[in-house]
């Protein structure tokens, strides 16, 4: 009993130093006073329409789509949509049914970079020509390293894909690129 009365009054007086240790730094960290006068902030004018307010920091819509979207999906799911995607209809969806959580700034500032981006060429061909037999899933759901060289050949020799060899280069780049 005297063992267990020991090891309970040891631990008792470490849970205290460990809060006075907190206690200590914490106030350690205030500001010490200073000698010299503080120098007067510039005041705003309450009444002047040319003050300022507090800078709210407009997010960038590709870094904005990056940071939540692509955390479960690559952008090739996103690039490759048509350009007539209601993509607030898309925002909502993904919030919805996925459990999205974007800022209203966030989702405005997504919206406005994938209605203002030009597809890169190879997206332009991926959806003019590919889709003609089969929709984007079978573009988007490739596993990572997929050889994107041989899926074009049979796509061209095997199901009759007609591309031309700039067009061929464009896909290849896009899909090495941004593909899985």
């Amino acid at each position: 009993m005297n063992k267990l009365l020991r090891v309970s009054l040891m631990m008792m007086l470490v849970a205290m130093l460990s809060v006075s240790m907190v206690f200590v730094t914490g106030c350690s960290a205030e500001e010490e006073p200073s000698e010299e006068p503080a120098a007067e902030e510039p005041v705003e004018d309450a009444e002047d329409p040319e003050a300022e307010g507090p800078a709210t920091e407009v997010p960038d819509g590709e870094a904005a789509l990056e940071g939540a979207c692509t955390s479960c999906h690559d952008v090739t799911r996103i690039y490759l949509q048509t350009e007539m995607t209601d993509w607030n209809n898309v925002i909502a969806t993904m919030e919805t049914a996925h459990g999205a959580v974007l800022t209203d700034e966030e989702k405005a500032a997504i919206t406005e970079f994938l209605e203002s981006r030009n597809p890169s060429e190879g997206e332009t061909v991926i959806q003019g020509k590919c889709t003609t037999c089969h929709d984007m899933t079978n573009i988007y759901s490739q596993p990572a390293g997929t050889d994107w060289e041989n899926v074009l050949e049979t796509m061209m020799t095997v199901h009759g894909a007609e591309l031309t060899e700039a067009e061929q280069a464009a896909v290849l780049d896009y899909l090495e690129s941004h593909g899985q």
